[in-house]
């Protein structure tokens, strides 16, 4: 992971703590699983890829991995990034529905493809 940029600060909520911004390439989806290190309990994640190639078992063993990780916020890009969200999702409610404590499960952003679709 290289970092991009240190203690950013949002304009939207100034109070709230700064950020910090890595950049994560990786040849492999079962490579980059290994390549996040969170720096902080909880982060976000910006999965921009073709996933029409990938296995969805490989995609739903990433969710896994960044769910255990602290993965809190996800938004998938490229050709078929909805399969992606959807599987993240589908791994996120069935870790919520072995707890029991059930937690609410927010849906992040997907941006569907550079055609704007939404």
């Amino acid at each position: 992971m290289e970092m991009l940029v240190k203690n950013v600060k949002s304009e939207v909520f100034p109070d709230k703590q700064t950020k910090d911004v890595y950049l994560c390439p990786s040849t492999t989806i079962d490579a980059m699983a290994k390549q996040i290190t969170p720096t902080s309990p909880n982060f976000g994640l910006l999965l921009a890829m073709d996933a029409r190639p990938m296995d969805s078992g490989q995609i739903g063993d990433l969710a896994e991995k960044m769910a255990d990780k602290g993965l809190a916020y996800l938004c998938a890009w490229g050709p078929d990034c909805e399969r992606v969200h959807n599987i993240f999702d589908e791994i996120e409610v069935l870790r919520d529905l072995e707890k029991e404590d059930h937690s609410v499960i927010t849906r992040g952003a997907t941006a569907r493809n550079a055609r704007g679709w939404s």
